[in-house]
């Protein structure tokens, strides 16, 4: 199960040093080569929304989600001075039902910056993850995410996640077009995993 009072409690502080408002730069050097097939995005996690409003500046159709509500009111209250379309919503992509009921179609491009890795592993959080995942996309759908890896060391933090269990989780109906290491400023090694829907 998500623990999403802890979510709430962090930007209720706003205790989130991993909010950014710079894109990461895999996701500039993605948009850079597939800018003309992009047409509609969806951020999961989306936190206060840096990156829904950097991408809909683009001229994409943008969308947030995120479990938490304080997170949420801040990225409307963050950008409801700026004349664009953003699109928020407080939505736990672990539950199919409540992303069903949104209505949000299929997206050319996904986006989960730090979501994915922070789900239980012990449960199936991270199964209904991706069927709610299949919802969103279809063949030909782009999706990137970042995630620590499990084991690192360190005291606190995501739980992380596996290589193994990405690909046991997501070959079926994506493609793996590239799994690398990079560093994360102040947090360590990440994981940037690229795909593309296949099926």
């Amino acid at each position: 199960m998500v623990n999403k009072n802890f979510w709430e409690l962090a930007y209720f502080l706003r205790i989130t040093p991993w909010s950014s408002d710079e894109l990461p730069i895999e996701l500039k050097d993605f948009l850079e080569k597939n800018k003309n097939s992009i047409k509609s995005y969806l951020d999961i996690g989306c936190g206060t929304g840096s990156a829904v409003v950097n991408i809909l500046k683009l001229g994409i159709k943008s969308v947030g989600i995120d479990i938490s509500i304080n997170a949420i009111k801040l990225a409307k209250d963050r950008y409801k001075k700026i004349k664009l379309s953003c699109q928020f919503y407080n939505a736990d992509i672990t539950n199919f039902d409540q992303i069903s009921k949104l209505n949000l179609g299929k997206f050319d491009l996904v986006t989960d910056m730090g979501c994915f890795h922070s789900l239980p592993d012990k449960d199936d959080s991270r199964q209904k993850y991706v069927n709610s995942l299949l919802s969103l996309t279809k063949v030909g759908s782009y999706y990137l995410q970042w995630s620590f890896p499990k084991f690192r060391i360190r005291p606190i933090g995501p739980i992380g996640v596996e290589k193994i269990e990405i690909e046991r989780l997501f070959s079926n109906y994506f493609d793996i077009i590239k799994i690398k290491n990079r560093s994360s400023l102040g947090f360590g090694r990440m994981m940037y995993i690229e795909m593309l829907r296949v099926k």
